[in-house]
């Protein structure tokens, strides 16, 4: 993880302007998967009970090379074309979506698991396993980038400001909340409770959290369901004080 610098000083033997400023952003919403410790390997072996699947397979295993952040798949098993999401999906054939840097590799990935055909979009990516084996020598697996489900959230709160400045603890919680909400992972769903979590996490002082509304499509929701084509963005934030002592 890289954390947030304001300025860095950098020295090389080749004059540098003084007109450069280096900088640089916290990349903590930006990474993979986190490294699985042994405990948690041990729990998860245990626990699965489809991790013979070959999809689950083929997602843990794109998802585990370090310059993807995440993956899902969705297969059609049937003999009849299947829509989701808008996605158009034909007989016997594997959608993959993910985020990330596609490389070539990753066509050997999938071949292991599986040989069908996959969705090609406008915007997805092509990459080729080679082999003797395919006619014309190669197969080619076709890779769909995460949608984005954007959404805000207006929290209702009431401030003490003899002991905080509200200014201060709008830009504390706005930082956080897009920290924690602005990602390349995939997440179900997104809920209320995640937001106070999040700002019980920060223990501040002088601020009572009264309420949290997800607001998506013009509309206030209790939860936000994220298809599998998708990652969520947090777009906005919106303050609503009820009253001030």
């Amino acid at each position: 993880p890289v954390t947030a610098q304001a300025k860095i000083t950098v020295t090389s033997d080749q004059p540098i302007s003084s007109d450069l400023v280096f900088s640089c952003a916290d990349n903590t919403s930006l990474l993979g998967t986190a490294e699985e410790t042994d405990l948690a390997f041990r729990e998860r072996i245990l626990s699965e009970t489809d991790r013979q699947n070959t999809f689950v397979e083929l997602e843990t295993e794109l998802r585990n090379l370090p310059y993807i952040f995440d993956c899902k798949v969705k297969f059609n098993p049937t003999n009849a074309d299947v829509v989701y999401d808008g996605y158009t999906i034909p007989p016997y054939t594997l959608a993959i979506f993910y985020s990330g840097e596609i490389k070539s590799e990753i066509a050997e990935k999938i071949a292991d698991k599986i040989i069908c055909p996959t969705l090609q979009t406008v915007d997805s990516v092509s990459v080729s396993f080679v082999n003797d084996i395919f006619v014309g020598g190669s197969h080619t697996f076709n890779l769909i980038p995460f949608a984005k489900t954007q959404y805000g959230v207006e929290l209702i709160y009431k401030i003490n400001n003899t002991y905080v400045n509200e200014y201060d603890i709008q830009n504390e919680i706005r930082t956080s909340l897009f920290s924690t909400f602005v990602s390349e992972k995939h997440v179900d769903y997104i809920k209320e409770d995640d937001f106070y979590n999040a700002i019980e996490a920060l223990d501040i002082t002088g601020i009572k959290l009264l309420g949290v509304n997800l607001k998506y499509n013009n509309s206030n929701v209790n939860y936000i369901e994220i298809p599998s084509s998708r990652i969520p963005e947090l777009t906005n934030v919106i303050f609503t004080p009820v009253s001030q002592e």
